[in-house]
């Protein structure tokens, strides 16, 4: 951002112009508010805890919901075990990075959901806080589920202590 806060995007530049760019800017990473990383999620966290273990605020998990609900361009098709040791992994990483009053939100659908609610109960349980769900309408003409159509999923928010908490 200049100093009128307008955002600068550098994607169309050549990689020099970037790099002479970023070199321009004092004390870059303390001038950010945020990052966005655009990395196969489980090396990205990886590098997150090396760089920010405890650190993190609040970490928003958006996993594959592990149905063929639409056209997506990951897979989508895991066994049950599979996608729960995909998520138990991603989870506690997660949880490792978290600040002592960091909060993890978990979006998931009815598909997963024991899973994902057991997952992050079993990992933030001992010390952590569960503070609950919400219930997101995503598709109001709903999508086939069984014998139901489904026009919701879930936010599942849990706190890595009782100090945790959620601003309004």
């Amino acid at each position: 951002r200049n100093q009128n806060g307008l955002m600068l995007d550098t994607q169309h530049f050549p990689v020099e112009v970037k790099h002479r760019i970023l070199s321009e800017i004092d004390s870059f990473d303390e001038s950010l508010d945020g990052i966005l990383m655009k990395s196969e999620n489980f090396q990205a966290l990886n590098l997150m805890h090396t760089r920010y273990g405890e650190m993190v605020d609040i970490e928003y998990l958006d996993p594959p919901y592990n149905t063929d609900s639409g056209p997506i361009l990951y897979k989508n098709n895991y066994k049950k075990s599979s996608f729960c040791s995909l998520i138990h992994n991603r989870v506690q990483l997660i949880h490792q990075q978290l600040h002592p009053t960091g909060v993890l939100c978990s979006l998931i659908d009815d598909f997963q959901y024991k899973d994902m609610q057991y997952i992050n109960n079993s990992i933030f349980g001992d010390g952590g806080k569960e503070f609950g769900n919400v219930v997101i309408r995503s598709n109001p003409s709903g999508r086939s589920s069984g014998d139901f159509r489904v026009g919701h999923e879930y936010a599942i928010f849990h706190g890595k202590s009782d100090q945790s908490s959620i601003l309004k």
